[in-house]
């Protein structure tokens, strides 16, 4: 196969050919089937999902922690702006009441 090298411990895939074969089996194929189609182990393509699906969860809890604390910013200036829309009218009644 073009997409492996061999190192001490066995072959090595590139990213690109796990990213592959993974979207094969999220297409729908068979672990079995694409692991023989492209001739490598069932429990190499297993091992590369479970690792998938780890970083996958990373990634969402990382996301939902992003996502938190931009609601806390959002309800932080949203209050805010608030204070100084009620200091400015205030301001400006202050200022015709003056003059008027």
């Amino acid at each position: 196969m073009a997409n492996q090298a061999k190192s001490k411990y066995g072959r090595k895939y590139a990213q690109t050919f796990k990213q592959q074969v993974l979207q094969k089996v999220r297409n729908g194929a068979s672990v079995p089937s694409v692991a023989s189609e492209l001739g490598i182990s069932e429990g190499i393509i297993y091992s590369w999902k479970q690792k998938n699906e780890q970083q996958d969860e990373s990634r969402v809890a990382t996301l939902e922690r992003e996502n938190t604390q931009l609601r806390q910013q959002l309800k932080q200036m949203e209050m805010e702006r608030d204070i100084l829309k009620k200091s400015n009218r205030r301001a400006a009644t202050a200022i015709f009441a003056k003059s008027g």
